[in-house]
């Protein structure tokens, strides 16, 4: 059967990896929908609702409403599926893929969209970790998946799709097995001696009708469609790698396939030696790990025993770090490589500090000689910040945290970073226990950090979240005039909280201002864009109040657009020409999923 090449195949390669500042940048390729997308296009999996205008959305960035993202999972895993990529048993259906993805998919998502709305204040040490982490996750999940379907363990080392030319690769490997040459491909194919060279060697990928030539040329009678889907997936994978390895460079893809590998076998392994239940006995517990990974308990002993057993320290840190809140292990992070105190409260909205001070309040960057000075200050906040033992969840744990902040406070008493965290944990606290005392200690923690460091926005802010996230809005506003008059101007922090205090209390022309300020200087923040939405729409400029609504959306803040679409739909339920007012419009405010800072 012949082959005709030339421009329609892809060329097919990975650039030299970016440098580490680059790579936040690139996080917004990053999201489930891109990545979920990138491999149907490869598996050649994109026909009916899939290949629709609205999971074509979803695949280009946009999150879209929770209907539609529900369909693209449950239509994604069913692809996977009919692609060969997954396989199924009676005791793993296309449901439980589907599922798989979606809660994978979702909790990427969320740790993304932490990440680009903090994108000032994190570095490559926290993009790392959160990429770590997420292959922990699929190891976690791969392994329940492998072992529902009946597979055995993959094949030790670094698996051939994350190499250079991983599509070449198993492109040989299955002509080999086949019985067929180089030679023996280009008489079949009737194709030219270049375009095969150039599948085999990377340069170019198969297009559809080329696969399809290649899968009768490898085929023996009756199976050409399963060698393409073999094919397809010979190259899908690869794809992924390629568009990672321009991203983070070959190296660190080949360590994070051949981690992922190493962690598949050894789970197997101790599941097997632990004498553990046949599976269809165990199922209900790989059925959990499949649909949840690292977050459901019932999946951490394996875990534990897994991080036993690591002897990689980078690693073993990332598979302890799995099985609580992934934002601990990022603040934990940030706060152990000096990122500076902003960084620190990555579980929280606000990324606002200039360069990072030691525990003296001196600017490091002006201080190299004392730049181990703050080691000590950095490791007893990320240990008060992450304990596992003080289950942040809870009251006690709250108390608990509180007190450890405290005495790093008291043992540093010099330190702003140590005053402000101890300050905004405490204003958490307090609202979350309804202590109107750690309220008030939260306060004057911070003002005594932005005593310490003049000009530093953060701490100066500070008492204003503390105050509207306990709904006492026009206190705040007081606050923020008062940090106004203390640094001398708005920086960008202070501004996003005026515009939320000044939103909470009605006063929506002034607070989209605020905002619109914010977004000069972070126009991809989504929590700003969110908020001057609900502003815009407030203020009759529904126009304004849509394209903000999106942007925010795409940015992995969903909660606007989702309103206006409500409001819009109760709308024309009425009659209306616009949309009327809506009980939700209002937000809980800081407390809650919108506020100022998340802890």
């Amino acid at each position: 059967m012949a082959a005709n090449t030339g421009p329609g195949d892809r060329p097919h390669g990975s650039p030299a990896g970016k440098s580490g500042g680059d790579r936040l940048g690139v996080l917004a390729g990053a999201y489930s929908g891109r990545v979920l997308g990138a491999l149907l296009a490869a598996l050649g999996a994109q026909g009916g609702f899939l290949g629709s205008r609205t999971a074509k959305r979803y695949f280009a960035g946009e999150v879209g409403t929770d209907a539609n993202r529900r369909r693209v999972f449950a239509e994604t895993g069913a692809a996977l599926v009919d692609a060969g990529f997954v396989r199924t048993s009676a005791l793993l259906r296309r449901s439980d893929v589907a599922i798989s993805v979606a809660q994978a998919s979702l909790r990427w998502d969320r740790v993304l969209a932490t990440l680009q709305s903090r994108s000032g204040a994190v570095g490559e040490a926290v993009v790392e970790s959160a990429l770590r982490l997420a292959v922990v996750d699929l190891a976690l999940r791969a392994f329940a998946g492998r072992r529902l379907a009946g597979q055995g363990p993959p094949r030790p080392g670094t698996p051939s799709w994350a190499l250079d030319n991983g599509g070449g690769r198993m492109l040989r490997r299955m002509a080999r097995e086949a019985g067929v040459t180089r030679d023996g491909l280009v008489e079949r194919l009737g194709a030219s001696e270049r375009a095969v060279d150039n599948w085999l060697d990377g340069r170019n990928r198969p297009t559809d009708a080329n696969i399809e030539a290649l899968a009768h040329a490898l085929a023996a009678e009756g199976t050409a469609d399963r060698v393409a889907r073999e094919i397809r997936r010979c190259f899908a994978l690869p794809d992924l790698a390629d568009r990672a390895a321009s991203q983070l460079g070959r190296e660190r893809v080949r360590e994070f396939a051949a981690a992922g590998v190493r962690f598949v076998r050894r789970i197997m392994a101790d599941v097997d030696a632990m004498d553990r239940a046949p599976v269809g006995t165990a199922a209900l517990a790989e059925l959990t790990a499949l649909r949840f990974g690292t977050a459901h308990a019932m999946s951490h002993p394996l875990l534990r025993d897994l991080a036993l057993d690591e002897a990689d320290g980078r690693w073993r840190a990332e598979i302890e770090a799995s099985m609580r809140p992934w934002g601990l292990r990022l603040q934990r992070v940030a706060v152990g490589r000096g990122a500076g105190p902003a960084a620190a409260g990555l579980a929280r909205a606000a990324a606002d500090v200039d360069g990072y001070r030691d525990g003296g309040g001196r600017d490091r960057r002006t201080a190299p000689a004392d730049r181990d000075a703050a080691a000590p200050l950095r490791d007893a906040l990320g240990t008060a910040l992450a304990d596992p033992a003080a289950a942040p969840g809870t009251a006690a744990g709250l108390r608990r945290t509180a007190a450890r902040l405290r005495a790093v406070a008291r043992a540093h008493p010099e330190s702003p970073q140590a005053h402000y965290e101890a300050g905004a944990f405490m204003g958490m606290a307090g609202r979350r226990l309804g202590s109107r005392e750690l309220l008030d200690e939260g306060i004057r923690e911070c003002r005594i950090a932005a005593a310490l460091l003049p000009g530093w926005d953060a701490p100066a802010v500070e008492p204003a979240i503390v105050l509207a996230n306990a709904g006492e809005f026009e206190a705040a506003g007081r606050e923020l005039d008062r940090a106004e008059a203390w640094l001398g101007g708005t920086p960008p922090h202070l501004l996003l909280c005026r515009g939320y205090v000044r939103m909470e209390t009605g006063r929506h022309g002034e607070a989209l201002a605020d905002l619109e300020a914010v977004l000069e200087t972070g126009p991809d923040y989504a929590l700003a864009l969110g908020w001057a939405s609900r502003c815009a729409f407030e203020c009759g400029d529904d126009r304004k109040g849509r394209r903000l609504a999106r942007r925010a959306m795409r940015r992995g803040e969903p909660d606007a657009y989702r309103e206006w679409r409500r409001r819009a739909g109760a709308s024309r339920a009425r009659g209306d020409d616009r949309p009327g007012e809506d009980a939700t419009a209002r937000r809980s405010g800081p407390a809650g999923r919108n506020g100022p800072r998340r802890r």
